[in-house]
């Protein structure tokens, strides 16, 4: 390159400026860098063009303007040195198979679904799991904790189980991925009876409720804010997103149906947004826990399942 570009449109001439600031031996612009000169320039309302040269990025400008468009990229390259942008947010962590896990759980969801709706099974009726596990606001705040654990199994039919599955199924397979199918199956466990509690808070006595929907609900929330939080630099931007999804979600499914439980659903989703919050810091930006950290969080699962049954069952009144 023996000097300035000439760019010849219609008899003017424009005059490529990159080999005027970087001298005769510099290579055409990249894309971004052309980009930002353009941007410069615009501001400070000089004509200009930008042009494909080569493998890179050309900036003409009218001769009358020269000297004062070398000035503002000039002032530009002054204040942004190449090399100090800011370095680009790292990338989201690898994920992990969830199909399996999350038909397990599924199937033995399915499996309780029968047991507690077929009578005669293990001696007992439908009547006798409701009677034992229902959600009654009573008697939770009288210290029946297990009991905000125990209606998560209980549902009024087949069709809301399958709904429950169905919805739930794909939020534990979302967040399965990132956390382990064991991890948000605990979460699934512990902000569904979080948001059982503060319902029966809200409602005082004589408040009665079943079904997996408040765990659902917990698991959006889960998501949301494990998404926000996963690299452990929370900022609005980051969180209003994802956030804002699940707070639709929660409007769009939380309010359907004549017997929905909205303020359930709104506990269980915020139950759900502190344990992803803690969830996503704890990690921060690490791939998922490991299958060991998975299987222990399946089994926590499963054992506050089992003890919030056992005294459920033990401390209710049977027919």
């Amino acid at each position: 390159m023996d000097g300035p570009r000439d760019d010849r449109r219609g008899g003017d001439s424009w005059i490529e400026i990159a080999s005027l600031h970087f001298g005769p031996a510099a290579r055409a612009l990249d894309h971004a860098r052309s980009e930002d000169w353009s941007l410069a320039l615009r501001a400070a309302g000089l004509p200009h063009r930008v042009r494909r040269m080569g493998r890179g990025f050309g900036v003409f400008v009218p001769p009358a303007v020269l000297e004062q468009a070398l000035a503002e990229v000039g002032r530009f390259e002054a204040e942004n040195p190449p090399g100090e942008a800011e370095a680009p947010p790292p990338p989201p962590p690898p994920l992990v198979p969830a199909g399996f896990g999350v038909a397990a759980v599924l199937a033995a969801a399915a499996g309780f679904f029968v047991l507690t709706a077929s009578p005669g099974l293990l001696g007992m009726v439908p009547e006798t799991w409701l009677a034992a596990g229902t959600a009654d606001s009573g008697r939770i705040l009288a210290g029946r904790w297990e009991l905000a654990v125990t209606a998560l199994f209980l549902h009024a039919g087949p069709a809301h189980f399958l709904a429950n599955a169905a919805f739930g199924g794909v939020l534990l397979h979302a967040l399965g991925r990132e956390l382990r199918v064991g991890g948000a199956a605990l979460l699934f466990m512990l902000a569904g009876g979080l948001g059982n509690l503060l319902n029966a808070l809200a409602h005082g006595p004589g408040h009665l409720s079943i079904g997996a929907s408040t765990g659902v609900f917990g698991l959006v929330g889960g998501l949301a804010a494990l998404r926000a939080a996963r690299d452990g630099r929370i900022t609005l931007r980051r969180a209003f997103a994802p956030v804002a999804a699940g707070v639709a979600l929660l409007a769009m499914l939380g309010a359907e149906g004549q017997d929905t439980d909205l303020l359930a659903h709104a506990f269980g989703f915020l139950a759900g947004l502190g344990l992803g919050l803690a969830a996503g810091l704890a990690l921060r930006g690490r791939p998922a826990p490991g299958r060991g950290a998975g299987y222990a969080a399946a089994a926590l699962a499963v054992a506050l399942a089992a003890l919030a049954w056992a005294a459920a069952l033990g401390r209710a009144p049977l027919p």
